[in-house]
């Protein structure tokens, strides 16, 4: 009974002790492997991205300085992407505006953007600059206080940031214009998030003459008689009235010193002999013509106000 029980005490322990042995074994050099390998990858993969011109880090910096500086200048500032877009006056941005075979383009005073999306930074092929990051206040501001900003970097790593304030003409021109902001608290803000060693100053205007495009882009600043937007055409520079202009004299007398310090503008910044025509909708004809300060065209009603007062 007793050689029993000093063998079935035995086996207890040598069952107790294989468990135990079981348990405790280290893990296969297989899995040891594996483990090893996972942990490369993660650490190969979090060094390739701080050594990024551009990724989510970064991106998240940007978030917050441009939130922050929102708040300073009352806007608040919503972030958009390719696959995530804004609205802006009936066109998708950004995707439209990186759509190569698209119908409306970017463009920064009187030439074309070459530009494309980029994650990490770096330009894409056959581009001029990258585009990193889209922001707008279009959301929840009312339609003459809207802007959209682009943060891009040129191909020499140069950053920029520029912005627009055009709410329409797209279908027309099939450009959205924008032009260098003029604010270096938020251009210097992007330039240090990407750790750029250059001198940043946000680009002054240029004295030198300029051609047509870029003087109808200047003045398409909202501050017209009545509510309406100014394009380049192919003769010269017209301003687009949303609805009939009211045959009240005071009102047309307006549109009509408007298009004329207009056209003395034109005359000293682009050149002479440019007219400046006034466009109402749903009628063929033009309201009037100025070229060099002189009415040069009128209707009926335009041109009855014209006599009456020169």
């Amino acid at each position: 009974m007793k050689k029993r029980y000093l063998l079935v005490c035995v086996t207890g322990i040598l069952f107790l002790t294989a468990c135990q042995s079981k348990v405790s074994s280290p893990p296969s050099k297989e899995k040891s492997q594996e483990t090893s390998t996972k942990v490369e990858k993660a650490s190969e993969s979090t060094s390739e991205e701080k050594n990024t011109l551009w990724n989510k880090k970064r991106k998240k910096e940007l978030d917050e300085a441009v939130n922050k500086w929102g708040e300073s200048v009352n806007q608040k500032l919503t972030s958009y992407t390719p696959d995530d877009n804004l609205d802006w006056y009936g066109v998708e941005v950004p995707k439209e505006i990186l759509n190569e075979t698209g119908t409306i383009k970017a463009a920064i005073e009187a030439d074309e953007l070459s530009i494309g999306w980029s994650k990490d930074g770096m330009t894409p092929k056959g581009k001029e600059r990258s585009l990193v990051a889209v922001y707008s206040n279009a959301f929840n501001q009312p339609y003459d206080k809207k802007y959209l900003y682009f943060f891009t970097i040129l191909a020499d790593g140069t950053p920029e940031v520029l912005m627009s304030t055009q709410s329409q003409g797209n279908e027309i021109t099939s450009y959205i214009y924008f032009s260098p902001v003029e604010d270096q608290q938020l251009l210097q803000g992007f330039a240090d998030i990407l750790d750029y060693q250059g001198n940043i100053e946000t680009k002054k205007k240029s004295e030198e003459p300029m051609d047509l495009k870029t003087f109808a882009m200047n003045h398409n600043d909202g501050n017209f008689p009545l509510d309406g937007y100014l394009l380049q055409g192919e003769e010269g520079v017209t301003y687009y009235i949303n609805d009939n202009v009211p045959s009240e004299k005071d009102v047309i007398i307006a549109v009509l010193r408007y298009v004329q310090d207009l056209s003395y503008e034109l005359s000293e910044e682009v050149g002479t002999g440019i007219p400046v025509k006034v466009k109402e909708p749903n009628r063929d004809e033009y309201s009037t013509t100025v070229v060099d300060g002189n009415y040069t065209q009128a209707n009926h009603v335009f041109g009855r106000i014209i006599q009456g007062i020169e």
